[in-house]
């Protein structure tokens, strides 16, 4: 399970079903792992999952798939973790 839907991962990346499906749910496993650890929190757990964890893991997704100036979402990612880890610890920790 993964924050977000393969879906949601293909919809980010603006691709049809069918277009190297394997690289896109490899990325998006990815970009749950990089979320989950970064905030201590396993957000894919939650029901519903958190829009801040959706668009954080989104994202991670878009700026490692691309790896461009145009995808460059640091600032947005390292804000959004900030975010994230203060729920996690509001919502108590790791689940």
């Amino acid at each position: 399970m993964n924050i977000l839907t393969d879906q949601e991962a293909l919809d980010a990346l603006r691709m049809e079903p069918g277009q190297i499906d394997e690289l896109v749910s490899l990325h998006n496993a990815m970009a749950t792992s990089y979320v989950d650890s970064r905030t201590g929190f396993q957000w894919e757990k939650c029901n519903p999952i958190d829009k801040e964890a959706k668009l954080c893991a989104t994202y991670v997704l878009m700026r490692d798939f691309f790896h461009d100036k145009d995808h460059d979402f640091s600032y947005a990612i390292s804000d959004l973790i900030t975010e994230l880890q203060m729920k996690a610890k509001a919502l108590g920790g790791n689940r």
